[in-house]
């Protein structure tokens, strides 16, 4: 199964990546991420990364005091090398983190954008990344819409709303774009 990328990029939040890598899809036991260690990239699937890490479990990281843009281009770079990485979307544990409890989730999209209706293309900005700062347990919900939710619902909310969805500490309110996504709000 194919997972997202987490990278840790600061010291004083290592111990916030054990919160993270305890999200979990619904009926699956591994995490949502695959938990990145070192440079050098997975030598196969089974070796790759870290799927759980318990209490007692240590674990190293290559990048931190690495940049976001560092992470970015290695999870490109690693995405075109193995089937076993989630395309396009990563998960970066930073020093915010270990201040506030939240999870940085970056999603790349491609040229060109979706026509959608008024809206216009969405989203705006293409061959880029996309930052979402959440609570780490909203990471299923972003994950499979931004990955396999229907685009002409998800996008308008996701990005075309996503000011308005973002209170004054920067943090996306993921449960309520799930809901308008759902049209269960407006």
């Amino acid at each position: 199964m194919t997972a997202p990328l987490l990278f840790c990029v600061d010291e004083e939040a290592k111990p916030f990546v054990y919160r993270v890598m305890d999200v979990k899809l619904p009926g699956v036991e591994k995490s949502l991420f695959n938990l990145v260690e070192r440079r050098g990239g997975p030598v196969d699937e089974e070796a790759g990364f870290k799927r759980a890490l318990r209490d007692a479990d240590t674990f190293e990281s290559d990048f931190i005091g690495t940049s976001e843009q560092d992470c970015q281009v290695w999870a490109m770079e690693m995405q075109r090398r193995y089937n076993f990485i989630e395309q396009d979307i990563i998960g970066i544990v930073d020093a915010r983190s270990a201040l506030d409890g939240t999870l940085l989730v970056q999603s790349y999209s491609h040229e060109p954008g979706l026509e959608i209706g008024e809206e216009g293309i969405l989203p705006k900005e293409n061959n880029t990344w996309h930052s979402f700062r959440i609570e780490p347990q909203h990471a299923p919900m972003v994950y499979s819409s931004l990955q396999y939710g229907a685009l002409e619902v998800v996008y308008p909310v996701y990005f075309g709303r996503k000011q308005e969805l973002t209170d004054e500490r920067g943090v996306f309110d993921v449960a309520r774009a799930e809901r308008i996504c759902c049209g269960e709000e407006s």
